[in-house]
């Protein structure tokens, strides 16, 4: 096994990478099915790709890496899954994809990086957008939600941060 003899050969030779032999006395060799490799000579089975690489060809002797904005979470794959709006895959070999943080946001597909919020505005974890706070409030700290102003501060939609309330006049209430 392993190996294979054309007619007429007087000796056997190794079966090449990218393709096996499982039984003896044969005539050639079997490529490995797509997402499968055998990386040496003279093997008797091939190996799955493992998860975060991908082998689309039959025969072959490496497994690629997934692109970054992809992943795989099989063994055995023959292509990578881009990832959803609102997650990022931020390298190569990923076998998932990452949330964007709360602050950030994606709205594409298959995308490497999420991109930080605007001033004035906020996301959850996981978000494909960003939104504006309304009159009164401002961005949290953490970028998830908003917080009120303070009695005596305001603040205009989409404003990042309360301001001081002009000589003259006041603002009893939060919000």
């Amino acid at each position: 096994a392993g190996k294979y003899a054309d007619v007429g050969d007087d000796s056997c030779s190794e079966c090449e990478a990218g393709k096996y032999g499982d039984e003896t006395g044969a005539s050639s060799c079997t490529e490995c099915a797509a997402g499968q490799i055998t990386n040496a000579t003279g093997l008797t089975e091939c190996n799955d790709c493992a998860a975060g690489k991908y082998q689309l060809t039959t025969g072959q002797s490496s497994c690629f890496d997934c692109e970054a904005g992809t992943f795989s979470d099989l063994t055995g794959a023959t292509s990578c899954t881009r990832c959803s709006a609102g997650t990022v895959a931020n390298r190569t070999g990923m076998v998932g994809c990452i949330d964007c943080l709360s602050g950030q946001y994606q709205s594409a597909t298959g995308q490497p990086e999420c991109l930080e919020c605007e001033d004035g505005t906020y996301s959850s974890a996981g978000a494909t957008s960003c939104s504006s706070c309304g009159a009164g409030t401002v961005p949290s700290a953490d970028g998830n939600g908003c917080d009120d102003c303070e009695a005596g501060k305001y603040a205009d939609v989409g404003d990042d941060s309360c301001s001081e309330c002009e000589a003259g006049k006041y603002g009893d209430e939060t919000g």
